[in-house]
């Protein structure tokens, strides 16, 4: 009875060394590298920028990930082959008394590697082919990846701009067909109502790396609505996405928030009056820089010499006389796009501004008498965008100079808007209240009573307008609703009651990019 016993356990031991899985043991897998996040707000242009704020929350994926993969939920099926193996041992021995030996320790699952975390939702960052329009230029298309807004991922291809080549030409525009009405009044005559054509532009970019950082591009901005007109056409030449930048050609002069905001990015169907007081678009240099100090405080500075012309004429320069502009911009919790409404339900950004600019003799004045006068503009604005509330702010003073016989004079413009991207549980369409007041003078040392024609386009004017914005794909596809009373303050009356003249407004406004 001893040999059994004997062989018995011997054969036991020789299946516990022939079991499989049980003398060794896997070693932990080497960690999987994690690529990088791809949002490159701190360096590009955030637009919509939100969407790295959120990028915490949705980062919380990759730890869940990493709880799914408790090595029990497969342990049964590695562990068979060795459960299998000691039974047939024990089923070699089972005839007699003797005790039967020690169960062996189930060996430890081999953990599994853990698997690559899946790429995280979020806002729909705008391709590296595609420049964003920003303080009157556009990007260079190689830049970090930039969040445009959180309804840009459902943009169908139909509304996408062509690319020919990874980054040589991107072709693109915008439309924005509307309808006006004007109520009628016995002294306004432009008391007409129907339809137009708000904006038709053709844009078109492109860029190409020459050495490590530097790099140039080009970018055309043309209006083809009624008559073709060139807006922007200019090349560059920059360093590091910013921190130094060569501009040259016809472009928008860094004066005045209203000119900087890019008309395909509004939410109103309208530029605001103010916009008038702007140098607008010229021909000329400009030169910049933008960096990011510590984490997030973001400063920004742009110095423009431009003919003072108003853009492409015959002559390069009439009175021999240049225009000069300049603008700082801080943001001391990161910079953020210029684009109107906060599509991207953004955390709290905002940005202080101050610009100005002087010329010894204006080439395109606003009202009479302006040619050939000497003139200097100032202003400040601010902006600010939170959790889909969008908050704007801009007053920009002019005094212009003794022309001749007309003696000297100021103007001045105020403008402030909001909006509030509502709360509905829906992806897209996406719905803005929005609400603005504007109020400028163009001459307040006139009154709009001097003349028998009066000179209504220089006397103080206040528009009030309410309205209502829905994004069907971003900017790609919105329309824009709004009612503007225009309060007349200076001039003529309607009637002998001494009431203002009162324009009200009936604006809706569709727009398709290609952006």
């Amino acid at each position: 009875m001893l040999w059994t016993w004997s062989l018995g356990v011997s054969l036991a031991a020789l299946g516990v060394i022939l079991t499989p899985g049980d003398t060794d043991v896997a070693e932990d897998p080497a960690p999987v590298q994690q690529g990088e996040s791809d949002d490159g707000a701190s360096e590009g242009e955030p637009e919509e920028d939100s969407g790295s704020d959120d990028s915490g929350s949705d980062d919380s994926g990759s730890d869940d990930s990493g709880s799914d993969d408790g090595g029990s939920d497969d342990s049964g099926s590695d562990d068979s082959g060795s459960d299998d193996g000691v039974d047939d041992v024990d089923s070699e021995d089972s005839e007699g008394d003797e005790p039967e030996p020690e169960p062996e320790p189930e060996p430890e699952p081999e953990p599994k590697p853990k698997p690559k975390p899946k790429p995280e939702r979020r806002p729909a960052a705008a391709s590296p082919t595609q420049p964003t329009e920003a303080h009157g230029e556009y990007r260079r298309l190689g830049a970090p990846t930039v969040l445009i807004d959180a309804s840009a991922a459902r943009v169908p291809k139909v509304l996408q701009p062509l690319r020919l080549g990874e980054d040589a030409l991107v072709l693109g525009g915008y439309i924005q067909p509307s309808f006006v009405g004007v109520g009628d009044t016995d002294f306004n005559d432009n008391d007409q109502e129907g339809f137009e054509l708000g904006n038709a532009r053709l844009t078109a970019y492109g860029s190409q790396d020459i050495h490590n950082a530097l790099y140039v591009n080009f970018a055309a901005n043309l209006d083809v609505n009624a008559r073709f007109r060139v807006r922007d056409l200019y090349g560059t030449v920059g360093w590091r996405d910013g921190l130094v930048r060569l501009d040259f050609g016809q472009m928008k002069q860094p004066l005045s928030l209203s000119l900087l905001q890019s008309e395909s990015r509004l939410q109103f169907g309208r530029s605001p009056e103010i916009r008038r007081l702007a140098f607008g678009r010229d021909l000329g240099a400009r030169v910049s820089s933008e960096a990011t100090v510590g984490r997030r405080f973001w400063l920004r500075g742009v110095f423009m010499v431009a003919n003072g012309e108003g853009g492409l004429r015959d002559v390069r320069n009439e009175d021999d006389r240049f225009q000069y502009t300049g603008r700082v911009e801080i943001a001391p919790l990161g910079k953020l796009a210029l684009s109107a409404p906060d599509l991207a339900r953004s955390k709290v950004k905002f940005v202080l501004g101050a610009n100005a600019g002087h010329t010894k003799s204006l080439g395109q004045g606003i009202g009479a008498g302006d040619l050939g006068a000497e003139e200097t503009r100032v202003g400040g604005d601010a902006r600010l965008h939170w959790r889909g509330a969008s908050v704007r702010a801009q007053y920009l003073r002019a005094f212009r100079g003794e022309n001749g016989a007309q003696a000297a004079f100021g103007r001045w413009g105020f403008n402030a808007q909001v909006g509030y991207l509502l709360p509905i549980p829906l992806d897209l369409p996406k719905f803005e209240l929005v609400f603005r007041y504007t109020q400028l003078d163009l001459n307040d040392a006139a009154d709009g009573t001097e003349t028998e024609t009066y000179l209504v386009g220089n006397t103080e004017v206040r528009y009030i307008e309410p309205g209502l914005s829905v994004y069907l794909f971003g900017h790609a596809a919105k329309l824009h609703l709004s009612y503007r009373v225009t309060d007349l303050l200076e001039g003529p009356r309607t009637d002998g009651d001494d009431k203002r003249l009162l324009g009200n407004t009936l604006l809706a406004s569709l727009q398709f990019g290609w952006l």
